[in-house]
């Protein structure tokens, strides 16, 4: 059933007949709404999965580490041994390059596995979003898309750990700029809310497919050709370990919108 507001709620009804001395007396019908409690129970499932799947790609990732590195160096010596010969040295560079980009992404695997560590101060997030911006600006201008930056003014200090949060908005950014290929805007717009602290990060790109969408945070899948997969993963996990969540709505061919919301409470504000 869907509110006015635009949610969607899970309502659940148990009906039972009242008997008085074995003799039908009437109906009982009761109807609760389970929204909270299924929503509940999916986030335990899911951060059970994800547990499961970072204990096990962990192990693998350790043991593939150490013949990774020993590949390497067999391919650095054929480079020098082979020195002279340019063909043969392009395909060693070739070896050294892509066990390198192996090396990256079981680094990112076993960053994701590991309990994450927050070193929290205390800084304006208007100024982290614009720290990130700047890390995007070449590539958007490179692609003619246009960034906007929308806050309220006299926002509050925040308690966050500020490395973790520019990998949150980094990882956000880089999907929208990806989506956005052919020019379009990417807009950053901070809201204060008497609970939270709202990011909405939207843009006018390509969108998600409504199949795709219920996937978007499982480890390893990635609709990009080159993706790892792993950055909406990791920006869930980042969020939860500061208390938030992450929220995200699209349409497939119109764009798409993250919702990122920062609870505000005495220890987070200042």
């Amino acid at each position: 059933m869907i509110f006015a507001e635009g949610k969607e709620h899970t309502w659940e009804a148990i009906a039972a007949g009242l008997m008085d001395e074995g003799i039908p007396a009437g109906r009982i019908l009761l109807i609760r709404d389970v929204t909270a409690i299924r929503q509940m129970e999916n986030e335990v499932t899911r951060s059970r999965h994800l547990n499961s799947i970072g204990s096990l790609a962990a192990g693998v990732a350790h043991e593939i580490r150490n013949p990774l590195s020993s590949i390497k160096g067999f391919a650095v010596y054929f480079k020098e041994r082979l020195s002279g010969n340019k063909e043969d040295e392009q395909m060693a560079d070739v070896m050294i390059q892509e066990t390198e980009r192996l090396n990256r992404v079981i680094s990112q695997l076993i960053e994701f596995a590991r309990p994450l560590e927050l070193k929290k101060e205390k800084v304006q997030f208007v100024e982290l979003v614009q720290h990130t911006v700047k890390l995007i600006a070449a590539d958007a201008q490179k692609n003619k898309i246009s960034v906007e930056i929308d806050a309220v003014a006299d926002l509050p200090e925040v308690e966050v750990d500020p490395d973790k949060i520019k990998q949150v908005l980094l990882n956000i950014f880089l999907n929208s700029l990806a989506a956005l290929k052919d020019g379009g805007k990417l807009i950053i717009a901070l809201e204060l809310k008497a609970d939270s602290l709202t990011v909405i990060i939207s843009d006018n790109g390509a969108g998600i497919k409504k199949l795709d969408l219920l996937r978007i945070y499982d480890p390893y899948f990635t609709s990009k050709p080159a993706g790892t997969g792993l950055g909406l993963a990791v920006v869930q996990k980042i969020m939860e370990a500061h208390g938030g969540k992450i929220n995200v709505e699209s349409t497939a061919g119109q764009g798409t919108k993250v919702f990122l919301f920062f609870p505000l409470t005495k220890m987070m504000v200042s």
